[in-house]
């Protein structure tokens, strides 16, 4: 994935892999995480105009709490907080959920924020103003994820949120080489909005 965004011409990548929790994906343990950190720290040393940033998607447990201690979330460069399981609450318990994950100290970015997969999974439910609100309040990113089954924030919530001061962040989601060039999709849905 580093060659691949080199070759891309990009001078630096964030590597996010998930947490423990979601375990389809292979979700890292903290040992693992550790690994990672160390393996990164080898591979900055040997490239140079590019740098590695060690981060992680984190799961949003039902009750809003994160998948990992925050002695761990303290040690990562940016933590990327995302719902991937209960996507049947109510609207108050997702939007109370995310907002609590927002307003973690360690958190700096929503991930997909409606859940949805493109003709596949609909999106849960959630009041978006009262998310966007406690975004701006929190200073916690929005992304705009380019992943072809997602391809989300919406425009018009991406134009909100400008309107509002939230902080926007551009993401691939790539799980592989080939999705790096899913970032053409969030530079478009970000100039639409």
């Amino acid at each position: 994935m580093v060659e691949a965004a080199q070759k891309s011409g990009w001078s630096w990548y964030f590597c996010a892999d998930h947490s423990p929790s979601l375990t389809i994906a292979n979700g890292l343990s903290v040992a693992r995480l550790n690994q990672k950190k160390k393996k990164i720290s080898e591979l900055n040393k040997k490239y140079k105009n590019f740098h590695i940033f060690c981060s992680s998607e984190v799961d949003i447990l039902a009750d809003g709490k994160m998948d990992y201690p925050d002695s761990v979330l303290d040690d990562l460069v940016a933590v990327v907080a995302s719902v991937h399981s209960r996507f049947k609450q109510s609207e108050s318990e997702m939007t109370n959920r995310i907002i609590k994950a927002i307003s973690h100290p360690h958190v700096d970015i929503l991930g997909h924020i409606s859940g949805r997969l493109i003709q596949r999974r609909p999106g849960y439910d959630i009041n978006y103003d009262k998310i966007l609100d406690a975004a701006r309040d929190h200073g916690t990113a929005i992304e705009i994820n380019g992943q072809p089954d997602r391809q989300e924030l919406a425009d018009t919530y991406v134009k909100r949120a400008v309107e509002m001061g939230v902080p926007l962040v551009l993401s691939t989601d790539a799980h592989a080489v080939d999705q790096l060039s899913n970032m053409k999709n969030a530079v478009h849905i970000a100039r639409r909005g």
